[in-house]
């Protein structure tokens, strides 16, 4: 009996690392899509500029220009998603303790059951 409480123990631990490691591997995905998007516009701009602007003081400007916006935008971007996340995460922490308390509940009864059923036989 003992046994069967240590291995349900162990099962949901595992359930729940599972859940979280597949939930921070989501977030990583998901900000190295924002920086892989304003880099590839980063790019686009570059190309534009180099092919509008000729004198070369005039493109390093536009060019540190560029990379001044670019930054405070992956600043803005990156904090606003970690700030998201941060709201899905206890949104997931929250629904995660729920999913336990109705698994705790089913296992309770279950032994709840599984002892009154001992008792009949004996």
């Amino acid at each position: 009996m003992k046994e069967n409480h240590e291995q349900f123990k162990k099962i949901k631990k595992e359930a729940h690392d599972a859940q979280f490691a597949a939930f921070e591997l989501f977030q990583k995905n998901e900000i190295a899509d924002v920086l892989k998007n304003i880099d590839s516009r980063k790019a686009d701009s570059i190309a534009k500029i180099t092919a509008e602007v000729k004198d070369k003081e005039e493109l390093a400007a536009k060019k540190k220009e560029l990379d001044e916006k670019v930054e405070r935008e992956i600043n803005n971007q990156t904090n606003k998603l970690k700030k998201n996340q941060e709201i899905r995460r206890e949104q997931l922490v929250a629904e995660h303790k729920e999913q336990m308390k109705i698994v705790d509940q089913l296992y309770l009864k279950r032994m709840k059951e599984f002892d009154e059923d001992t008792q009949k036989r004996n």
